[in-house]
């Protein structure tokens, strides 16, 4: 049976930590996954977008067997001008007595929302693997 409504662009996390800890751990996740953005000033939301898959198996693989090449001119890029998805992220406090934050990653724009998918599943299980989760 098919989906009877269109994708979903927005996925959303329950953590165990406050939103200063999220955004901090967000901040270096986005570097190493050399995703372009940035913060909006005085606040927890990011608006970004990435040119290049970092993320997947295949990638962190093709990126490990590069490194190790001694010849730096073998190195193709397959970055474009033109990028694989925009997103916006922002976290905001859950539950205060529990100290819980939800952050919502929202896809806004792109060719591919599939690629925006695996880009949400491997940066919540970063997440998970992070900070506990208790639900």
């Amino acid at each position: 049976l098919r989906k009877a409504g269109p994708p979903k662009s927005e996925f959303c996390v329950v953590l165990s930590t406050n939103t200063d800890n999220l955004k901090e751990f967000l901040k270096k996740l986005f570097d190493q996954l050399e995703i372009g953005g940035q913060w909006i000033e005085d606040s927890y939301t990011f608006i970004g977008s990435t040119n290049i898959n970092t993320w997947s198996r295949a990638a962190r693989r093709q990126k490990s067997k590069t490194d190790c090449q001694i010849e730096p001119s073998t190195i193709v890029s397959t970055s474009t001008d033109e990028s694989l998805f925009e997103f916006t992220c922002n976290i905001e406090p859950w539950s205060v007595n529990t100290n819980t934050s939800k952050i919502t990653f929202s896809w806004t724009n792109g060719k591919d929302r599939s690629i925006f998918e695996s880009f949400y599943a491997h940066v919540k299980k970063k997440l998970e693997q992070e900070f506990s989760t208790d639900e």
